[in-house]
Parts: structure tokens; sequence; C-alpha cells
């Protein structure tokens, strides 16, 4: 782990706003990670929870709390969060995270968290073709050097949750976002 400070312990108790949770689950893995460790979250999409249901009923039974259809600026400022984390699809200038910025509330991402968060070795793959190819066969390459390596990222395993599996000694191997 890089010395930031943050610990999974250290989310217990802090209020997460999560921007955009996805309607293919991007942020479905995020807002259960923060849930499960104890973070107060906020999940903030401007899609109606229509479009969303699918994302929503993944989450169904965690006590998270949507606002959906728009966004409460006060999600975004010291009196409603301690930490923004916006999905890839975000824009970095959202308006939104610009508010979170100008008030004092750090701005991260899934893999952000998961960099400061990870006890061991990460090897990220990113671009804009063959990611899933490359990352699988190192994934395959490193399991059969040490079984207990793990694949996640764009693939659809959510890379956060992996936190839970490893130790200081587990090389992770990560599809990236070219956002």
């Amino acid at each position: 782990m890089t010395d930031t400070g943050m610990t999974i312990e250290s989310l217990r108790g802090k209020r997460i706003t999560l921007l955009g949770l996805g309607a293919h689950g991007g942020g479905v893995g995020v807002a259960r990670f923060l849930s499960l460790h104890g973070a107060f979250v906020t999940v903030t999409d401007a899609k109606p929870e229509e479009a969303l249901a699918e994302s929503v009923a993944a989450l169904d039974g965690l006590p998270i709390r949507f606002v959906l259809g728009g966004h409460d600026e006060s999600d975004f400022t010291r009196a409603g969060a301690d930490l923004v984390v916006r999905n890839p699809a975000v824009p970095r200038t959202a308006p939104m995270l610009e508010l979170a910025r100008a008030n004092g509330v750090p701005v991260e991402m899934e893999m952000s968290l998961l960099f400061k968060l990870a006890p061991g070795p990460l090897i990220g793959v990113s671009g804009t073709k063959g990611k899933t190819t490359t990352s699988t066969l190192l994934g395959l390459m490193l399991a059969a050097w040490k079984p207990e390596a793990r694949l996640a990222g764009n693939m659809g395993i959510p890379a956060l949750e992996l936190l839970d599996e490893v130790d200081a000694t587990t090389p992770v191997v990560l599809e990236i976002s070219s956002w």
C-alpha cells in the first residue's frame, strides 16, 4: 500500500457520494464495497430510477441513499460528503465535481481508491484495443506462478471488491478504462 493515510478501516463512518451509478453496473461494485465497509453512501445519477433499475436492484438491502434523476448540491459539499467517487464516464469537469473541489471535498475514482487501498502489487492494462485479452493473458500467467493471483476491472469484475481477498503478496491484474 502506498502511504496515503487511507485504509479500508478509514472508510467506516465516512459520508461518500458516488457520482454516476451507471446502467451497466459500473458503480454497483464501488457502492457495495463502500457500504459493506461502513461508509454512509449516497449514489447520485442524472438518469431516472427506471433507467437504472437493474443497478439499483443489485444494491437492494444495503443502506444506500439514492438521488436519481438529478443531483442534490449538498451531496458535493462538506455539509454532505467527506469524499466523492466519480464513475469513469462522468467528465472530470462535471459541474458537481467542480462544486466538490471548490468546497474542499476530495474526488476519487474506483481505480484511484484501489491504488491507495491495495496492499500488494498491481499491474494495470489500459489502451483502446486488446485490454481484455492482454489482462486475461497476464492473469493466467501470474496464476500459473501464484494461484491466488487475481484479475479485475472493466471485464465486469469489480476491482475494489478484490481487496477483501488479497494480501501484500497477491498480484492483481487490472483492466483499466481508457477514460
